[in-house]
């Protein structure tokens, strides 16, 4: 193994979903190649969100992807209760 003295360096993000799990599902996708969802995280699939590299492509960092998740949550939370109102 090569050694190779650095004084920095510059770590790129994957720009390709690394699942096939949207697509298998029958997910659309945007523009970017990304899941498209709405602002509370619903695909194009009823009961199927996307959150986090899923469907946000760039900046790929912990901190959106956190958010994402958490504005999917209250997506799903705000479905359910209003499918059990709906069904009451």
């Amino acid at each position: 193994m090569e050694t190779i003295s650095r004084k920095g360096g510059f770590v790129l993000t994957q720009w390709i979903q690394s699942s096939d799990i949207g697509k298998e599902l029958g997910c659309e996708n945007n523009s970017l190649g990304v899941i498209a969802t709405d602002s509370f995280g619903r695909t194009n699939i009823t009961g199927v969100y996307a959150a986090g590299d899923a469907s946000v492509i760039v900046p790929a960092q912990l901190i959106i992807a956190a958010a994402e998740g958490s504005r999917a949550g209250a997506g799903v939370n705000m479905d359910l209760t209003q499918q059990e109102f709906l069904t009451s």
